[in-house]
């Protein structure tokens, strides 16, 4: 044949190079840094870790952290400046209720009320019952039981047959009682009450952990009580004394039951009449009978 070049191909060598030849880069090995114990701590500083994508659940992991090796100085100083830069609205930050209630306990640990009371203060659009139950409990330590009381009547309505909601009422007024026996009068009430509610429900007591914390429980509530009684308690007085008072306001066909005079004649001017007129009218309405939801049997789980 004259001319094979019609059926000459030039191919490059590297065409008929076998997958055995290729030389395929060396990966270096990969570990997540999550899986490394304390990841979360490593960040330059507070504002540029917090406008990372991912940076606000970094700096709130190491602030769960701190909190639950008891290191409180630091998870309140982490968790003072999360809250400053979610505040300034130059970082992603859906809400810091959370940041905020452990910044709040690590105030109280740290025996700074003030601090603890300014966050306490802060606007909050969230009713939920634990952050009621905070306020609750930390309100009183700043000295400002009215309010701590006030935020308790608000999570009673939430839940209704709560016995440890009756028992945190009773050692406010316990523990505020300055010689006043008004108070004591309540708090004899409502620890009561808090027994009424826990001894009425039906415990799984054949299992053995459900026992225990139901003794365990039941003693802590009768040792208040005891306490209570020492001090001379007694909600009869207390009821009686509401009576009285009704009657002396009831003016044509409206009844009053409290006045703010009322209140201060009894050393109880620090808090609000709805909230002691609401810790009368329930443990009235529930002295004699029992709800039909109080007899209810309760699962191991809401114990």
């Amino acid at each position: 044949m004259a001319d094979d070049a019609p059926f000459s191909f030039d191919f490059d060598d590297d065409v008929f190079v076998t997958k055995a030849e290729r030389i395929i880069p060396k990966q270096a090995p990969y570990t997540a840094k999550e899986e490394t114990d304390g990841w979360f701590h490593c960040y330059n500083d507070y504002e540029s870790l917090m406008l990372e994508r991912h940076g606000p659940n970094q700096l709130k992991s190491a602030i769960e952290h701190d909190y639950l090796h008891k290191r409180y100085e630091q998870a309140l100083k982490s968790a003072l400046e999360y809250i400053s830069l979610a505040d300034s609205g130059r970082c992603k930050v859906t809400t810091n209720r959370e940041i905020t209630e452990i910044a709040i306990h690590c105030a109280v640990r740290c025996d700074r009320f003030d601090l603890a009371e300014q966050l306490l203060d802060r606007p909050q659009s969230c009713t939920e019952p634990g952050n009621l139950l905070v306020q609750a409990r930390v309100y009183p330590l700043c000295g400002r039981p009215g309010d701590g009381l006030s935020a308790l009547i608000r999570y009673h309505k939430l839940r209704r047959l709560d016995y440890h909601g009756w028992h945190l009422l009773a050692n406010i007024m316990h523990n505020n009682n300055n010689n006043d026996d008004m108070q004591n009068h309540i708090a004899h009430a409502a620890i009561q009450r808090a027994i009424k509610i826990m001894t009425a429900s039906q415990w799984a007591l054949s299992i053995d952990h459900v026992r225990r914390r139901y003794e365990r429980e039941l003693e802590q509530l009768q040792t208040l009580l005891q306490k209570i009684v020492d001090h001379q308690g007694n909600s009869e007085s207390f009821f009686t004394w509401i009576q009285q008072q009704e009657k002396d306001n009831q003016t044509g066909e409206e009844s009053v039951l409290l006045s703010q005079e009322q209140l201060r004649s009894q050393g109880l001017e620090m808090f609000n009449i709805d909230d002691i007129e609401y810790i009368y009218t329930t443990c009235i309405k529930h002295q004699d009978h029992l709800d039909s939801e109080e007899n209810e049997t309760r699962n191991v789980k809401d114990l």
